[in-house]
């Protein structure tokens, strides 16, 4: 409320300063402050299937055409990119993590790399967490010990309410 109020009193310092938080402007962070430039590049070359500008207002009649999830990509110069399978020599199994709510990452998608990896182990997170690595310390310590120790973590739930260490 605070930066709102004194955003519409003339002051949008408050405002920037969330914004700053928010795209990793402050001190420290400067080898992320492209994340939401990468993320909009790695989104559009990773997805084929784009909505052409306009069919937007047909697609999502009530969702304005700036915050429609398509229109950054409909008008992205390159090509998306071709996808290949996923293929496992059976050797060292690759490690997935995914949260079951994260709201970048459908976990649909993670359990379906996982299945097509054909040698995954699949370490879940209950909840709404884009990362967990570093975050949640039951995923911290289980891919510690695989990568460090070489412990295989199996198929492992890290439930809901697990340590988090932010």
């Amino acid at each position: 409320d605070a930066a709102l109020t004194s955003a519409a009193a003339g002051d949008g310092s408050k405002i920037r300063a969330m914004y700053d938080g928010f795209y990793y402007q402050d001190a420290g962070f400067e080898d992320l402050r492209n994340t939401f430039e990468a993320s909009v590049a790695i989104s559009c070359v990773d997805d084929a299937d784009r909505t052409p500008v306009g069919d937007l207002a047909q697609v999502a009649p009530r969702l304005h055409t700036f915050f429609a999830p398509d229109q950054l990509c409909a008008r992205w110069p390159a090509r998306a990119s071709e996808t290949s399978a996923l293929v496992s020599d059976g050797g060292t199994p690759t490690l997935i993590i995914g949260a079951t709510k994260d709201p970048a990452s459908p976990f649909a998608g993670v359990l379906a790399t996982a299945r097509e990896s054909g040698n995954a182990r699949l370490i879940t997170v209950e909840g709404n967490r884009h990362t967990s690595y570093l975050g949640v310390d039951c995923v911290t310590h289980l891919v510690d010990a695989y990568l460090i120790d070489l412990t295989d973590p199996g198929d492992t739930m890290c439930p809901a309410g697990s340590t988090i260490s932010e």
